[in-house]
């Protein structure tokens, strides 16, 4: 035998909420079951089908709307249901038998809970708490409820909770609409969604969701008509993808509390350290609430991760709000494109301003800072300098003219961070060391830091360009000896195990020939 006891969506422990519901073997014929007060009226008509189904038609009419919510079909025991007493809990605490009947629609899934005298019904959905039908319905000829009933209970209950969940809101002082309307600022004490404010908040359903971080950020509420408006926005955090992005949403609610519809009317997105993946502009009116919003999203997404302009792909949509609460939203023209302009190339850039961000190589420095970022903000914080050039990596004009594309195949391009270090001289060709930061690899890489030469003729040419030396999690290095005059480098590389508990080595030797390639030797490996 089965027995349990249902809690309304969490709000009080000790709450009763949507109940059970059992038939025993009473005899059965239609029956009809009610509840009305001043803002909600709700009937349920049903009749049995067999010992396991019911037939039902069931209704909520609320007086801020003009439509009726209905649900008519069939619900049923489950499979394997025990067909013993259930239990559920009334407003004065007694106990008493019930069955329950699963209805399972197209977009919404609850049971009805009927008592075994027959004479009370409750409606029960944990998937689709918005559903208004919290109340417990009764036979016109059963007894009254008792002062300290579910009824006030519930309707007090709710609208504690609600009145909390605006309590966090701003009211909106101007007549005229702006995107602060959904909020200014970032996270403080008040305006996150949070605790019973949950019940209030939509369901979102959306993939982008999955594997974020989300905060619920509360922006103003505007009464319009018999509604409560609400505005806020949702911050998603390193979604499945990566993503950054920002939903404006707008909400609609009965003055009780319950909600009506929602949508999001623009989205904003980021890429971490690449760039926007999403963006909109939106015009408002107050008055009639209706918003037309132009949402823009990119259509390739490795533009992303290389230099260059960003192809967007722009949809207008009109966003308006009926009597009923429900949110209209139609595509009010065809589709376009826009370019977001980036990245656009310094003509000004020359190698000698290039260079200028090098500390000359001096015959006091050791070859092995030659790959040191900390030593060369040392060296030029003791020559009285500005270490300034150094902690900042090379703009992206210096980039693109000056640093060898596909140079690094483990990290997204715009990911990468170029500090300038040292230059020399090799014969008639200008060679300079640089730092790179590869902090964000591409699928199944690791972030990594290397040093690497790049040779120049003296007018800016690239005549080569290697990687000598990397660290990170699963790499470390070592320059064992060396010179820039002539230049020969040796340096011991080490690859971490798969057991990860020793390194392999491997020592290399790098010289410049007389036509400016760096060669590579192999001295040893272990």
């Amino acid at each position: 035998m089965m027995k349990k006891t249902v809690l309304l969506f969490g709000l009080l422990n000790f709450i009763p909420a949507l109940s059970s519901i059992t038939l025993g073997n009473p005899k059965l014929s239609k029956d009809t079951l009610f509840f009305q007060n001043d803002t909600i009226s709700q009937t349920l008509i049903w009749e049995k089908v067999n010992d396991l189904k019911i037939s039902f038609w069931l209704s909520s009419k609320d007086a801020h709307q003009q439509k009726a919510c209905i649900f008519q079909g069939e619900a049923e025991r489950p499979d394997g249901w025990d067909l013993g007493d259930e239990t559920d809990m009334d407003a004065d605490g007694s106990i008493y038998p019930a069955s329950e009947y699963w209805y399972h629609g197209k977009d919404v899934e609850f049971s009805v809970r009927i008592s075994h005298d027959l004479q009370k019904a409750r409606i029960y959905s944990l998937k689709n708490p918005s559903l208004p039908f919290i109340y417990t319905l009764r036979k016109k000829s059963a007894p009254a409820c008792p002062p300290a009933s579910a009824l006030t209970l519930y309707e007090s209950v709710r609208n504690v909770a609600y009145q909390h969940y605006k309590s966090g809101f701003e009211p909106w002082k101007g007549k005229e609409f702006s995107l602060d309307l959904f909020g200014k600022g970032g996270i403080n004490e008040t305006n996150v969604a949070s605790g019973f404010d949950t019940l209030f908040l939509p369901k979102m359903i959306d993939e982008d969701y999955e594997g974020a971080t989300i905060v619920h950020l509360k922006g103003s509420v505007i009464p319009y008509k018999n509604l409560d408006v609400a505005f806020f926005r949702i911050d998603c955090e390193l979604n499945h993808k990566g993503w950054n992005f920002t939903d404006y949403v707008m909400a609609t609610y009965t003055p009780t509390g319950f909600p009506l519809d929602y949508r999001v009317l623009g989205r904003k997105g980021v890429v971490p350290y690449m760039g926007g993946v999403s963006d909109f502009r939106m015009k408002g009116n107050l008055d009639s609430m209706v918003f037309v919003s132009d949402q823009a999203s990119c259509l390739n997404e490795q533009q992303l991760a290389d230099f260059g302009n960003q192809d967007f792909e722009v949809r207008r949509m009109r966003y308006e709000i009926r009597g009923d609460g429900q949110i209209t939203g139609v595509q009010t023209q065809k589709v376009w494109k826009e370019i977001k302009e980036r990245d656009a190339e310094d003509v000004s850039v020359s190698f000698a301003d290039y260079l200028s961000l090098f500390r000359p190589f001096g015959d006091r420095d050791d070859v092995k800072n030659l790959f040191s970022l900390e030593s060369r903000k040392k060296a030029s914080a003791a020559e009285g300098g500005l270490s300034s050039a150094s902690e900042e990596p090379l703009s992206v004009g210096y980039v693109r003219r000056f640093i060898p594309d596909g140079i690094d195949p483990t990290c997204e391009k715009r990911t990468i961070g170029w500090y300038p270090l040292y230059t020399f001289r090799a014969g008639k060709y200008v060679v300079c060391s640089l730092y790179k930061f590869g902090d964000v690899p591409k699928s199944y890489n690791y972030p990594n830091r290397e040093g690497l030469l790049v040779v120049y003729t003296p007018e800016g040419k690239i005549v080569d360009a290697c990687p000598l030396a990397r660290e990170g999690d699963l790499w470390s290095y070592y320059i064992l000896q060396g010179a820039v005059r002539p230049f020969c480098l040796q340096v011991r590389q080490d690859f971490r195990t798969v057991l990860e508990s020793s390194y392999n080595s491997v020592w290399s030797e790098y010289t410049l020939d007389q036509d400016g390639h760096i060669q590579v030797r192999l001295i040893r490996a272990d």
